[in-house]
């Protein structure tokens, strides 16, 4: 899946709503998805908002990036970024694994 990776928007603040179930969380994310759908990318990576220079999360998941030794990274969590019941099971299967 192409993902587009912005650092002109960003979905969610430190300080703001970004870790919880809102839908202005995920509205936050509509022009950008439209910019990239346009660019002819699927989905859109945010990079934090305070440097740019950090992966935050994707326009309405969280990001688990495997590499190719097999290890699994995801972004902490700053205040940012949604917490969710999804990412919390993938964090335990990886733990469990271990």
């Amino acid at each position: 899946m192409p993902v587009y990776i912005t650092d002109q928007y960003v979905r969610a603040v430190r300080g703001g709503v970004g870790e919880a179930k809102t839908g202005g969380n995920y509205a936050s994310s509509l022009i950008p998805k439209l910019v990239a759908k346009d660019e002819g990318f699927e989905e859109v990576c945010f990079l934090d908002a305070g440097t740019s220079t950090n992966v935050d999360e994707l326009g309405g998941m969280n990001l688990f990036v495997v590499h190719a030794d097999g290890t699994v990274r995801t972004p902490a969590l700053t205040g940012a970024i949604l917490e969710g019941g999804t990412r919390g099971a993938i964090l335990q299967l990886l733990a469990d694994q271990e």
